[in-house]
């Protein structure tokens, strides 16, 4: 039978030395700015800037986030190509054509060559340049 903790156990554990958290690590710190974890929360903040109507400031703080996942995970990392799908969105948001259909067609083959032609996010980014062609049509 497990025994249950009474009332005054966590403070009696504090008092004796041992106020971290059981899941505290010695000596963590914080992610760093080129961390995985920090790229995903700048691209929370790109979507409320978009949110805001603050495009041209998500365009480029998404680009950062896009340079950054390159130069940190590579340029075939799932992260990395989803956040150019990102980047993508936001300038058909504002239409910029051109730069629309580079940056998918980038993380199109990028998304061909880790995932294979039949994943869903490769049949969603190709579903995307057809209608990016038969608009320009």
């Amino acid at each position: 039978m497990l025994a249950l903790k009474q009332p005054g156990d966590s403070l009696r554990s504090a008092r004796e030395g041992d106020a971290r958290p059981r899941n505290a690590t010695k000596g963590a710190e914080r992610p760093s700015k080129d961390h995985p974890h920090t790229l995903w929360i700048i691209s929370d903040i790109v979507r409320c800037l978009h949110d805001l109507d603050r495009l041209d400031d998500a365009i480029i703080l998404q680009q950062e986030v896009v340079d950054r996942s390159d130069s940190i995970l590579g340029s075939q990392n799932p992260d990395t190509l989803w956040a150019m799908n990102s980047l993508r969105l936001l300038f058909e948001t504002v239409g910029n054509v051109t730069m629309v259909v580079n940056v998918q067609e980038t993380a199109y083959k990028g998304q061909i060559g880790i995932l294979g032609g039949n994943h869903l996010h490769c049949v969603w980014t190709r579903d995307v340049l057809l209608k990016l062609q038969v608009e320009e049509t």
